[in-house]
């Protein structure tokens, strides 16, 4: 089905967004996939899509599903992709990374403003590095890297579409550098550089411990999404949880811990599927309170718990195709019948609600009844990303294993 859904479903609607002219992808579509509304091109996408590229083309359970037509075009794209973004994302200056928002032709529009576009810019350069064996990408890879590392050492973060309150520590940052620093130490080792590939690979243990020692609620196994210095606990961006974050995040520190941890990660797994799992229409909720349901607490005037408050109950495409692979994984290392049991009700959900027509993808956002809704949830883009990273995935783990579950 994934093989399928991959060809069929996916890789179609995606043909028609790559720019033959001027390299990179548009993601500026309308939810249900028929308009385009912008050419922009948003760094955090053509990251993104350069690493699926990369994927795609590096993995032999995936290569091997396209046609040699199919190959030679997505090798051209992803050529054409990393010349886009080495050539128009890099900023200069000292307190910058990457560009946040460029134009078709790779003019600046929006310049430093997330710490996340850099982390997607460094996991697409290090796998594109690895599919082409080119160890000057994977220096690049490392020098930008090592540049957000050091805005983090010294408290500088910036963080759109969520910027971190003052007095706050965020879980999105331990994670999103959890995922990057794996990433790019596997590039570095592939490479050849193999004590950069182990400081590197230290600095993802060290977040991955950081997320499942210090922002993993012990009373409820939840993932606190802020902590606050000043112990602020009453207001709603405090309370608030992100289930789909969660969930994600866990696979992400599976990947690098050892198996002292692996229960741990099995709780909060298991504590934010039926916490954040909508009992009467099924799917997870977007956000929900400490102790379950609605998010409470004091509202605050800034945009971010405007946003929790008004979109806590859509169902969006990321978390439930995050907690697809993330159930099937944690199944496969811990033999816990409950995760096939959630990984069955996730597919069923998921298929049955997701995918658009033939052509078109899937639409993304719906409400919590599961209709579609034409809205802006974080950028203004139709992500191919967690999409096509988790089919890629399960389709090679049943490549590697022999195995995987059907769905009921």
């Amino acid at each position: 089905m994934y093989r399928e859904h991959l060809k069929d479903q996916l890789l179609p609607f995606w043909e028609q967004a790559f720019d033959e002219v001027y390299g990179g992808i548009y993601t500026c579509y309308t939810n249900d996939g028929q308009t385009l509304v912008s050419q922009d091109k948003y760094t955090w996408s053509q990251g993104r899509m350069l690493w699926v590229l990369s994927v795609l083309l590096g993995r032999s359970s995936l290569s091997n599903l396209l046609s040699e037509d199919q190959r030679k075009s997505y090798t051209l794209r992803a050529k054409a992709l990393y010349a886009f973004l080495d050539e128009h994302a890099f900023l200069n200056g000292d307190n910058e990374g990457c560009a946040f928002l460029l134009g078709r032709e790779g003019e600046v529009k929006q310049g430093y403003t997330s710490i996340y576009a850099d982390c997607f810019v460094i996991i697409g350069f290090a796998r594109y590095a690895r599919l082409v064996k080119e160890r000057s990408i994977a220096l690049k890879a490392f020098g930008l890297y090592t540049k957000i590392q050091g805005f983090i050492d010294r408290g500088f973060i910036r963080s759109e579409p969520y910027p971190i309150p003052p007095h706050a520590q965020s879980h999105g940052i331990s994670m999103i550098m959890t995922n990057t620093a794996e990433e790019l130490s596997h590039a570095l080792g592939d490479l050849g550089f193999a004590t950069e590939a182990q400081e590197v690979m230290s600095a993802a243990k060290g977040y991955a411990q950081a997320i499942m020692d210090r922002f993993v609620d012990p009373s409820t196994k939840l993932v606190r999404e802020l902590l606050w210095a000043d112990g602020e606990e009453a207001s709603l961006l405090s309370r608030h949880r992100n289930p789909g974050h969660a969930i994600e995040s866990m696979w992400f520190c599976l990947n690098v811990l050892d198996e002292s941890y692996l229960p741990s990660m099995s709780e909060v797994v298991l504590a934010s599927l039926e916490m954040g799992w909508d009992h009467e229409y099924g799917g997870l909720f977007r956000y929900i309170d400490c102790t379950g349901g609605p998010p409470q607490g004091r509202m605050q005037e800034d945009a971010f718990s405007r946003l929790i408050a008004t979109t806590w109950d859509y169902k969006l495409w990321w978390p439930h195709s995050e907690a697809l692979y993330a159930t099937w994984r944690l199944y496969h290392a811990t033999g816990n019948e409950e995760f096939l049991v959630w990984y069955r009700r996730l597919a069923t959900y998921t298929f049955a609600t997701f995918p658009a027509e033939a052509g078109f993808e899937w639409i993304q956002i719906r409400n919590r009844v599961g209709l579609p809704i034409e809205g802006v949830v974080a950028l203004p883009v139709k992500d191919p990303f967690h999409i096509l990273r988790t089919v890629m995935y399960l389709i090679d783990s049943e490549e590697r294993t022999g195995e995987l579950p059907t769905i009921e």
